[in-house]
């Protein structure tokens, strides 16, 4: 993507409305970040089976945005919080691309 395309993009978000927030609250002491685009594995409803530490739990409220995006920024802030993995995550639809997330990041015990 050219720069005037990221730039016409950026314009019509901000023009639409479009939004994308996160609040993380760490739970115990804080990992290394994870470079932004690291590997994440999502499990839906309960924990990974391999034995793991909960680093933070997040919400992420999405406004005008595809659900696919939403969860594009949860992955992203799981990575800048440390984490590999993402459990219990619920999603609440409010409306037509309006979603609030919320979940528990891990890190997978190696």
């Amino acid at each position: 993507m050219d720069l005037r395309a990221i730039v016409v993009a950026a314009a019509t978000s901000v023009a639409l409305g479009c939004s994308i927030n996160a609040v993380v609250t760490p739970i115990g002491s804080r990992l290394p970040a994870q470079p932004p685009d690291c590997p994440v594995s999502f499990f839906g409803s309960g924990p990974p089976h391999a034995p793991h530490q909960d680093v933070a739990s997040i919400r992420v409220v999405c406004r005008d945005v595809v659900e696919l995006r939403c969860k594009e920024r949860l992955r992203e802030e799981a990575c800048a919080a440390g984490a590999d993995a993402i459990y219990s995550i619920v999603t609440t639809t409010t409306g037509p691309g309006n979603y609030d997330l919320a979940a528990t990041l891990a890190k997978i015990s190696s």
